[in-house]
């Protein structure tokens, strides 16, 4: 850094800006990254003070590099967002005033400067008016200057919208950046303000500027580029204006439904002007993207507007009438969508259309059968188109379905006939009660309804020979399985319209495909995967179908259920027929057997629920006793029409497809893992798991769960299946409540056999006292040796003990309540914890993972399960065998393994830390082809490999020490009391383990980090007596990554805790003079602090700055250390608030902070009771708000 600033002043003294321009021409366009490196370091150090600002805009006065100037804008905008509160608002001024001449005078075109310089210029500007907004008018005045700017010329008024266009975005967004001081509430009242006085100003130059380049009048000769430039971002200005956040909804900016429009009330001469909804679609028809893309986003702002805005329905209607007149004129001539962006905006408008106004008023519009007919004429040409189409098609679905949902409450209206048309007006009046369809509208939309879905679905089977054709040139959209299921789920709507119509449409299709692939089948032709594609497309369709029923609309849609049934029937039918294909012929394509799973689910969600069956006391099956509810009617007239038996027997071929799905798909993922969602699916709901347990086809999984001669999934799939099959088959056994016992012992016999076998090929087995640390850690004992040796002999004694750890821990998962956990654990011990702890001496990597995350999930209290009777020891010997894994994992694993220590902080300066959260804002190098890329990276397979190899263990040993330890279950006091060392020889374990990753590694994964703050947490809150009588060296340590954790949103809470706990520990126990078991933590303390006199001092530094200078996020967390840490060190903070009025540059700001350090100790008492914490937390929280608003820092 020295020779930074060296270097700094020298290029100051001599005004010479061509070593700085060198070293931005190497940052982004060396191919050496240690050169980029060490560039970066050099020009980054310009970012680092105010005293360099004069520098910079030097830079912009001489140079005429490219990459310099981008340097020195972004360079400014660091300054500006993290030195905002040191500059005084002349100065502010200044340095905008300098910004905006720049732009006028460099922007012309063919100044030679890049349109990335001018865009980084505009940015500063921009984000200068937002922070100086309230420092007076002069702020303000931009609107003024931007409106000179914009009448200068032709290039100058484009630069002129483009910096409008960023004052609105700027003041638009949430603010965040991590150099944002402010709250939420300053953004909002900056947003609200710049909103009353600026926003109509800048939508009116907009409006003005769209009729000029509509009428070529008023801005002059305009070369094409010129023109081009100006247009695009005037329609860009228009969309974000109409898009700003009136009223602090804060919408999702990912969401494709805009919602409603809260334009002010002012507003009313943009969304009543005739002519801006004319020039907008002209701008659509006659342009290329973005322009047109934009018009189109400014057309579905405007017809979002708020129907408070028109004076009257009639205004309104008038509106309504010009959109849909636009709209008609574009279906009619198709203008303006041969490209892909205009046709995605012009389908969310048609989406959007129906949001905003009622079927009454879509009716009474003008033309609006003709715009029904073009409008379907239209979506029926885009199904099939849709290779072209596909990521817009379910807006024109989402249009039809808010169509058809909206005609049973269709209100009288009257249409106008289009020319020369004899269309009827006719419409029966709906009441709230009794709705009734307009029947002209109705049979006319009915046949466009009916003729769109069929055209979706014939669509989409063609589409499987045209993937084919082209050679895999087009995306199968059957792939896309988040799109495809929200077309599904919008086109349901459609198909249930008028049902019948659809259904034997889909039942002929189904018909004929089926007699096609048993022909296919028959003939043992293995070209069968176009049509088992088609099949597949039938099968979600039915699915989705199905699925949309609606029992709200029982009996308004009687009868449909057996249309379901008939439907459903050939689906069953297709599901068994390539179970047999299988077997014959090998695997079908893995498409259709997940479309097959999808009709499962859905079927079982509308048919299967809970209320259908009820369960016979006596048999344990289902009985669908004598109907009595529209809903018991309809389930007895499904299971009728199905004809293949009841419940209980369609419920069998729904496990028994998940059965053969798990023994013929054992390497394809997908398949495996939507098999067992649905079985987890079927064994969680209220349906009676002895209906589930006694079906054949359950019999058969829970004979062979084990087994991968059967199930060969159980060895070949991801480990996480295995263990989620035997979760769903506990969830069942353990869901039975006659004779619970018997049929859990059945269940893990096959469990207890592995085990047995398991225990007899080890031999003799460690005891607790072999396991015990030998002086932390020492090379393991013989027996240890051949125990691991034994372990790790073969792959497939390997492979048997993983299995089984898998299989228990799916076990361990479904005990969730009491009574089951207890009958677990009786199973278990002691023999099955010899096994895991012998396991804990293996040096294979998949046998540690998981060993300790069944443990992991065995001391997981979750429900408060591990409740046991008082008289039992059984939560004390859950500890013990907790430890006594960890203690043998932990003990090998430390053997030859560097552990890293921190001697001090003393490397950080005392009041700055947490102070600078500045980030490189150089920006990404610009490629050789103009667009932006990051040529650095880190090397992300490295970095998981890593974590795989170095971390993962630790962290799942942590997390199961730090569950067992919250548990609950057990009085950690007995062990100390009789001298049992299983707490503390896990505890030491722990840490030692912990500090084999060095703090940056710490901090660099995630996971570890988690794991690392949660595990100290409930250290310091239990047991900090431990961690206090260890050495300085480990003390630091830890508190060197904890302030570290400070920093980060997803630590600092468990961070913040951890100082919380020991500053009570240390004010608790200060002034104790009967210190009794207490008494060597406190001595400990006492050493460390003579070791470290500024430690508390530096802790309460490190909060308090983080708190006013931080990032907002998360500043209620560390509010809570403060108090105790003040309590613990006085004069700490007596310190830290001098030097923090000294740093002030103003005798109003050394005012204005003393009175609020004044207001944050009033009132407050010296004592830890949580009436005093609370108060103060909230008076710490008003003292953030008031200095973050004018400290300088």
């Amino acid at each position: 850094k020295k020779i930074n600033i060296l270097l700094l002043r020298r290029l100051n003294m001599e005004g010479n800006t061509e070593h700085f321009e060198r070293l931005c021409e190497v940052f982004y366009t060396s191919s050496d990254a240690q050169e980029r490196k060490e560039s970066e370091r050099q020009l980054i150090a310009v970012q680092s003070s105010l005293q360099y600002l004069p520098q910079l805009l030097e830079i912009f006065k001489n140079s005429r590099s490219n990459y310099a100037l981008l340097v020195a804008a972004t360079s400014v905008n660091a300054l500006v967002n993290y030195e905002w509160n040191k500059m005084s608002q002349d100065e502010r001024l200044e340095l905008r005033l300098f910004l905006m001449q720049y732009l006028a005078a460099r922007g012309e075109e063919g100044s030679g400067v890049a349109e990335f310089v001018l865009g980084s210029v505009i940015k500063t500007i921009a984000r200068i008016v937002k922070l100086g907004w309230f420092d007076g008018n002069r702020h303000r005045e931009i609107i003024d200057q931007v409106a000179r700017l914009y009448k200068t010329s032709a290039s100058h008024c484009r630069l002129a919208l483009r910096l409008l266009l960023q004052l609105v975005e700027e003041f638009n967004s949430s603010g965040g950046n991590r150099a944002e001081m402010r709250s939420l509430t300053q953004q909002r009242k900056s947003a609200v303000s710049f909103r009353d006085i600026a926003l109509y100003p800048a939508v009116q130059m907009a409006q003005s500027t769209l009729q000029r380049l509509r009428n070529r009048e008023g801005l002059g000769p305009l070369s094409p580029i010129e023109e081009r430039g100006i247009t695009e971002n005037t329609m860009k200005l228009l969309t974000a204006c109409l898009g700003y956040d009136f009223i602090g909804t804060n919408a999702d900016e990912s969401a494709d439904d805009v919602g409603t429009v809260q334009l002010p009330s002012g507003w009313r001469p943009i969304a009543h002007d005739p002519t801006l909804v004319i020039t907008l679609f002209e701008f659509f028809a006659n342009t290329e993207p973005p322009i047109s893309s934009s018009a189109m986003q400014s057309l579905i702002l405007l017809s979002s507007v708020r129907r408070s805005l028109y004076p009257s329905e009639q205004d309104r209607a008038h509106f309504l009438n010009q959109i849909m007149r636009g709209i008609r004129e574009i279906l009619s001539s198709q203008r303006g969508l041969q490209h892909e962006a205009n046709y995605h905006e012009f389908c969310r408008l048609l989406g959007r259309l129906k949001s905003n106004y009622q079927l009454s008023e879509l009716v009474g519009a003008e033309g609006y059968y003709e715009w029904l007919e073009l409008a379907k004429n239209f979506t029926v040409t885009s199904f099939e188109q849709w290779h072209f189409s596909k990521n817009s098609m379910q807006y024109l679905l989402t249009l039809w379905g808010r169509l058809v949902a909206a005609v049973p409450y269709a209100h009288r209206a009257a249409p106008v006939p289009p020319p020369g048309g004899t269309e009827s007006t006719e419409m029966h009046q709906s009441t709230e009660n009794n709705p009734q369809p307009a029947k002209p509208q109705a049979s006319i939309l009915e046949a466009c309804v009916i003729q769109v879905a069929k055209k979706y679905i014939e669509s989409m089977l063609v589409s499987v020979n045209v993937i084919d054709a082209n050679d895999g040139a087009f995306d199968d959209p059957l792939d896309d399985e988040g799109a495809l299921k929200e077309q599904l789920e919008r086109l349901s709507v459609l198909c249930r319209f008028r049902y019948a119509s659809v259904a034997e449409y889909l039942a002929q299709g189904l018909d004929a495909t089926a007699a096609q692939y048993k022909s296919v089948l028959e003939s043992r032709h293995q070209a069968r995967g176009a049509i088992e594609r088609r099949l597949a497309w039938l099968a979600y369709i039915v699915a989705a179908v199905v699925g949309g029923l609606s029992w709200n609309q029982i009996p308004a849609s009687e009868g449909e259920e057996e249309l379901d049934a008939k439907l459903s029937r050939r689906c069953f039918d297709i599901a068994q027929l390539i179970d047999l294909a299988h077997q014959s012929l090998g695997p079908c394509n893995a498409t259709l057997e997940l479309a097959i799973l999808y009709f499962f689910t859905q079927f079982r969600r509308i048919y299967l629920w809970e209320a259908s069956p009820s369960l016979n006391s006596s048999g344990g099956e289902y009985a669908l006793a004598q109907p009595s509810s529209s809903k018991q009617k309809v389930f007895a007239r499904v299971f009728e029409t199905l004809a293949l038996g009841d419940a209980t027997d369609v419920t069998n071929r729904l496990v028994a497809k998940i059965a053969n799905n798990l023994r013929f798909w054992p390497d394809n993922d997908q398949v495996i893992c939507a098999s067992l969602d649905l079985f987890q699916e079927m064994a969680s709901g209220l349906t009676p798991s002895k209906v589930i347990l006694n079906l054949e086809a359950t019999q058969f999984l829970l004979e062979h769960s084990t087994k991968a001669d059967a199930l060969p999934f159980v060895t070949r799939a991801r480990p996480r299946h295995r263990t989620t099959l035997h979760a769903t088959l506990a969830k069942l056994v353990l869901g039975v409540n006659e004779d619970a016992h018997t049929a859990f012992d059945a269940f893990m016999a096959p469990l207890e056999q592995t085990l047995t076998s398991l225990k007899d090929a080890l031999g003799g087995l460690p005891s607790a006292q072999q396991l015990q640390l030998n002086g932390g850690g020492g090379t393991p004992s013989p027996n240890q040796q051949k125990v691991s040796q034994v372990i790790d002999a073969s792959p497939e004694g390997t492979a048997l003990l993983v299995g089984c750890l898998r299989d228990l821990r799916g076990v361990i998962q479904a005990a969730s309540n009491r009574r089951a956990y207890s009958m677990l654990f009786d199973l278990l011990y002691p023999d099955a914890f010899n096994v895991l702890a012998a396991a804990a001496l293996s040096e294979r990597h998949e046998v540690l993972v998981a060993l300790l995350r069944c443990l992991q999930e065995l001391v997981y209290n979750k429900s408060q399960r591990i409740t046991f009777e008082r008289s039992s020891p059984n939560g004390i010997l859950l500890f013990r065998e907790c430890s006594r894994v960890i203690v043998a994992m932990g003990s090998r694993r430390l053997v030859g393994t560097e552990q890293y220590f921190v001697t001090s902080m003393d490397d950080d300066d005392l009041f700055q830390f947490g102070r600078d959260a500045r980030i490189s804002a150089l920006g990404v190098a610009p490629s050789a082809d103009g667009t932006n890329s990051s040529r650095d990276g880190a090397l992300r397979g490295d970095s998981d490999q890593e974590y795989k190899s170095r971390h993962k263990t630790i962290v799942i040993a942590l997390t199961a020490l730090q569950r067992a330890l919250d548990g609950n279950f057990v009085n950690f006091g007995v062990f100390e009391l009789y001298n049992d060392t299983a707490l503390r020889d896990a505890l030491e374990v722990a840490m030692r383990l912990s500090f084999t990753a060095p703090i940056v590694d710490v901090m660099a994964f995630p996971k570890l980090a988690a794991a690392y703050f949660g595990f100290y947490e409930i250290v310091f809150r239990e047991h900090a007596s431990f961690v206090l009588t260890k050495d300085t060296a480990t003390l630091i340590t830890i508190l060197c990554a904890v302030r570290r954790g400070l920093e980060l949103p997803s630590l600092a809470p468990a961070a913040a805790a951890i100082l919380d706990h020991l500053a009570t520990f240390r004010f608790n126990n200060q002034h104790r003079t009967k210190l009794g078991r207490m008494h060597a933590a406190i001595q400990a303390l006492d050493t460390h602090l003579a070791a470290h006199p500024l430690l508390f001092k530096k802790l309460l530094a490190s909060v308090l700055n983080l708190l006013i200078f931080g990032p907002p996020s998360n500043h209620w967390v560390l509010t809570r250390p403060v108090l105790p840490l003040m309590l613990v060190d006085e004069q700490g903070f007596l310190d830290y608030r001098d030097t923090l009025l000294a740093s002030q540059p103003t005798p109003e700001n050394k005012q204005r902070l003393s009175q609020a350090f004044s207001n944050l100790i009033s009132h407050v008492h010296r004592n830890l009771d949580n009436t005093n914490r609370d108060n103060f937390c909230q008076q710490i929280s008003a003292f953030r708000h008031e200095c973050r608003s004018f400290l300088v820092c």
